[in-house]
């Protein structure tokens, strides 16, 4: 049996600072977005480092990574290639 591990990009046009995942749990897969299974500590510890309360509900998970220009995506090897090949141009130019 094939798995989808890959849901869309959350993204703002303002972005500048990429999550990129790996494989998503089951969980994360069930409801859709970003580090949803209660064991995964992304969410705790993003509330913690920028000392903000983050509830359980998409809807204000979405919130936080747009009013904080913050992408999630999902390991892709297209992405992978794209920042390489930018890293790779801005260490030329250093």
């Amino acid at each position: 049996m094939k798995v989808s591990h890959e849901f869309g990009p959350y993204i703002n046009k303002d972005s500048k600072v990429l999550i990129l995942g790996s494989i998503p749990s089951v969980k994360s897969r069930e409801l859709g977005f970003y580090y949803m299974h209660p064991q995964n500590r992304f969410w705790k510890l993003m509330s913690d480092l920028l000392k903000e309360k983050i509830t359980d509900t998409i809807g204000d998970k979405k919130d936080f990574l747009y009013t904080r220009n913050l992408l999630c995506k999902m390991k892709n090897y297209k992405i992978y290639k794209i920042l390489l090949k930018k890293t790779a141009i801005r260490s030329v130019k250093n």
